[in-house]
């Protein structure tokens, strides 16, 4: 039975393209007819003959009239027929922009790390509310005015031609005038449209960068600069609206104007002959009728023009999206994906295989015309059982960094090695899908999944049986132990405890813990953590750093951060400045040779006490 019902739903959204003009030309074909049929009933009822006969009589005769039957029948199947076509519509556009929306979010998705990154949450958004209700909305009107309009129009002019050639002429050239008139105002509008839509995306890319450059703006003292540049660019949005509503607003009236001049130079026209050829009132009623028609449906097709304009730019923005290509898609259905479906392997053990990455000559940008992000970039042989440090100042490159390390953004300048052989990868696939299963990549500022914080711990095809599982439960609150997250997860109401959207039922500093516990769950033979202990106090981040010390034991650890006290025990720390690395080595050869690290260190241990805990972790 439901398979009936689906199968009969599909054969209804694939032929509701087809139905809907088919309605609306039937309606149209009917509505047409109907002030022709109404000439001779409104002659009938208006005669000398009819004066005589009382307002019951003239009823009866109505009723027993063929064309009022007629007239009657058409009225309600162009109702009907209306109601199918909007009906048929509506779902076919409904239909499409949904098919449309997953389309544009699974390509998203399937989207490397740095197209994500280079096109911005704001892009995603743009395209699946702002472009998809454009193209919904011009399907819906296309698939119902496409069709009407026009014919409206020519079956206007050629129902008047039938009763009065002279009437149709006279039509046909308000008809044009107003169609030119028309198309002048579009092409002003239109322009006018794209240039406010241009100051629209400006006005959100400087909300954008406001927001993330806040505390530099406030820091260079710069607030008046950046505010006096949003107003001016807003005045100048405001300023391409108002032409763009003008514009539209004038199309109406003046066409209204237009049209009723016709009608009366028709009338004074027909006024001036003898009265044996004069227009009778039914026939002047019908011309009229047929102008209005004109009129509206006219207007109707110059703003069905607007919006299929606006949903052709939006497709085309669309389709643009779609040429993108991911440098490198992660195939979930591949051999080569961890699959932690079966009970056997919920925790991954740890592998007697040892790794190491290597960086030789790293230059990275994130588009063709930017300058480079990191330059001629070196690292040292990283090894398992070892933390590296990195230290960078802001904007000094250190998440690019991290991105690239963990395979988030593609470069061959990275190269891996397993018990000292390097690793060899046909393609970018085999590359990304080796990194997933490997290295865990603890990110700055992170954001957990609206949900459970039970479901933050599911990775790759994890099921909830699996997830559920004593044995998962068991190291799920392990690695909250590590992480020094136990306190305040209990005091949430444990693992089962509901994250709310942007995560902002959690601290900055519980984020940070927790996405850390995420990431310990997967015993990862990798661990990448960018700058994630900068919103811990110290106490608490140097007991997390004992305990990274002791999982260190098992993978290879690198750790990002502008905190010298985060790096002080690491095998090897490297200075990033300028886009490269200008120094490396341990804590102690770097404080006593290298000028730069001793400035630093000064700056955040002026009297050795905090350094003193971090060495004697």
């Amino acid at each position: 039975m439901e398979n009936d019902k689906t199968e009969n739903a599909s054969i209804i959204q694939k032929w509701s393209i087809v139905f809907g003009p088919l309605c609306k030309l039937g309606e149209t074909i009917f509505e047409l007819l109907i002030p022709y049929l109404m000439i001779s009933l409104i002659t009938l009822m208006s005669s000398k003959q009819s004066e005589s006969v009382s307002y019951i009589e003239t009823i009866k005769l109505l009723l027993r009239n063929s064309k009022f039957q007629l007239i009657i029948l058409l009225s309600l199947l162009t109702g009907i027929l209306a109601i199918a076509a909007q009906y048929f519509a509506s779902k076919a556009a409904t239909d499409y922009t949904a098919k449309l929306r997953s389309k544009i979010y699974k390509h998203y998705m399937e989207l490397d790390s740095l197209s994500q990154t280079s096109l911005g949450q704001d892009y995603l958004n743009t395209r699946i509310v702002s472009d998809c209700l454009a193209i919904q909305n011009g399907l819906n009107l296309g698939l119902r005015l496409l069709i009407r309009s026009p014919f409206i129009i020519i079956g206007s002019l050629i129902m008047t031609f039938i009763i009065q050639p002279k009437a149709a002429l006279i039509l046909a050239i308000a008809i044009l005038v107003i169609s030119l008139m028309i198309s002048y105002f579009l092409r002003k509008s239109l322009s006018a449209y794209k240039e406010m839509q241009s100051k629209t995306k400006q006005i959100f890319r400087q909300i954008a960068e406001s927001k993330s450059g806040l505390s530099c703006i406030r820091a260079f003292n710069a607030e008046s600069k950046i505010i006096n540049k949003f107003a001016k660019t807003n005045r100048e949005e405001a300023y391409f609206k108002r032409q763009f509503s003008l514009l539209n607003a004038y199309i109406a009236p003046l066409s209204q104007a237009l049209i009723n001049f016709a009608l009366l130079y028709c009338l004074f026209s027909y006024y001036s002959l003898p009265f044996s050829l004069r227009l009778n009132a039914a026939t002047l009623i019908a011309i009229y009728s047929y102008f209005s028609k004109s009129l509206i449906e006219t207007i109707k097709f110059a703003n069905l023009l607007v919006t299929l304009s606006k949903a052709i730019g939006s497709y085309q923005l669309i389709q643009t999206f779609f040429k993108l290509k991911a440098e490198a898609k992660l195939d979930l259905n591949a051999s080569n994906v961890i699959n932690v479906n079966n009970p056997k392997s919920t925790i991954k053990p740890i592998p007697a295989k040892s790794y190491s990455l290597i960086v030789k000559n790293l230059t990275f940008t994130y588009t063709k015309d930017n300058l480079p992000v990191l330059e001629n970039l070196n690292l040292p042989e990283m090894h398992s059982g070892c933390i590296y440090g990195i230290f960078g100042l802001q904007a000094s490159g250190k998440s690019t960094l991290a991105r690239i390390l963990a395979g988030l953004y593609k470069s061959d300048n990275v190269e891996i090695k397993t018990n000292g052989k390097l690793l060899k990868f046909k393609d970018a696939n085999e590359k990304a899908a080796f990194l997933n299963e490997h290295v865990a990549y603890v990110e700055q500022a992170p954001k957990l999944l609206a949900g459970t914080l039970r479901s933050n711990f599911r990775y790759g095809s994890m099921s909830d049986a699996n997830l559920n599982s004593a044995k998962n439960t068991e190291a799920i609150w392990h690695a909250l132990e590590l992480t020094e997250a136990i306190d305040f997860v209990k005091a949430k109401g444990g693992l089962d405890c509901l994250v709310n959207e942007q995560s902002n039922n959690f601290s900055g500093g519980q984020l940070a813990r927790l996405a850390l516990a995420i990431a310990l769950f997967r015993q990862p033979d990798i661990l990448i953590l960018d700058d994630f202990l900068q919103a811990l106090d110290l106490s608490t981040a140097l007991k997390l750093l004992r305990n990274v010390q002791k999982i260190s034991q098992d993978c290879l650890v690198i750790c990002l951060s502008q905190r010298l006290a985060t790096l002080i025990n690491s095998e090897c720390i490297s200075i990033l400045q300028d886009q490269r690395i200008i120094a490396e080595g341990k804590h102690q050869d770097l404080l006593k040779s290298n000028p730069y690290y001793q400035e630093l260190y000064k700056l955040e241990f002026p009297n050795d006490k905090g350094a003193q805990a971090c060495v004697n972790l």
